[in-house]
């Protein structure tokens, strides 16, 4: 999944809830210039931002870069395996009724 630099940087946005850049640097131990730098989208974070926002706000990188989480991908996984059942069932069902039809062919022709 592609993540643009955008949603990276407001969802950077999201998890200052409101401070000030100032003071988010600050909590960073980065200065104030860098921050504004990665948020108004003249320099894409380094790993480094990514890591002390993550470490500093309680949140995931995955959550920061858009990446879907574990339950997510679980979630996903578990609705490909129902429409694998759905579509076995689906051929069994074709298969049975494609059996019905020839027989009522034979029938038919005798």
């Amino acid at each position: 999944m592609y993540t643009n630099l955008e949603d990276v940087v407001s969802r950077v946005k999201d998890v200052m809830n409101g401070e000030s850049v100032y003071a988010f640097a600050r909590r960073l131990g980065i200065s104030q210039q860098t921050v504004n730098c990665y948020l108004n989208g003249e320099r894409k974070p380094s790993l480094d931002f990514i890591y002390r926002v993550c470490s500093v706000c309680g949140c995931s990188a995955d959550t920061l870069l858009g990446l879907p989480t574990v339950a997510e991908e679980r979630s996903v996984l578990t609705d490909l395996e129902e429409l694998r059942t759905r579509a076995d069932q689906t051929r069994e069902s074709l298969t049975e009724l494609l059996g019905a039809i020839d027989k009522i062919k034979k029938e038919a022709g005798r």
